[in-house]
């Protein structure tokens, strides 16, 4: 694994809150050495990697406004027991479709984007951070720095 170190600092001009830095580790490929990676899901996922997205986030936009439709249809004297377990059905169903959160949809790590060289977690490649065998530095690193994937490393004082 690839990772170039750089120290980051929080915080604003403003004397109340108070700057904390720590060290960022932008993460490349060893492969190739693109530090275009993605998150990546094992390929006995494949309905997960085709679950279309915008079904999810129509799911997340519609199960509220589907809830509030039914307790104003329904109204809330005389009919709230009604109201409430007509929302707690259509909340578990928009859970069930996006998926809830279930480990399922979980990544198992990072994939280069270019070569498509893969990365489990937990191996040297999450582990050692140290290491930066094509010696790139800070330069390196693709514009804006935020967009290049990274992990956040320990502060320093």
């Amino acid at each position: 694994m690839g990772s170039v170190a750089d120290v980051y600092t929080t915080g604003d001009n403003d004397p109340e809150i108070e700057a904390e830095r720590y060290v960022r580790h932008y993460l490349y490929c060893d492969g190739c050495g693109s530090f275009d990676l993605e998150n990546w899901i094992p390929d006995g996922d494949a309905a997960v990697r085709a679950y279309p997205q915008w079904l999810g986030t129509l799911a997340i936009i519609a199960v509220p406004m589907v809830a509030v439709y039914v307790a104003l249809s329904l109204g809330m004297t005389g009919c709230a027991p009604w109201t409430v377990l007509t929302a707690a059905a259509i909340l578990v169903v928009g859970m069930l479709i996006t998926g809830g959160g279930s480990a399922r949809s979980q990544s198992a790590g990072m994939r280069c984007r270019q070569c498509k060289s893969r990365y489990a977690h937990g191996s040297a490649f999450f582990n050692d951070l140290d290491a930066n065998p094509r010696q790139l530095s800070v330069g390196d690193v693709p514009r804006p720095l935020g967009r290049s994937p990274f992990l956040r490393g320990k502060s320093v004082e």
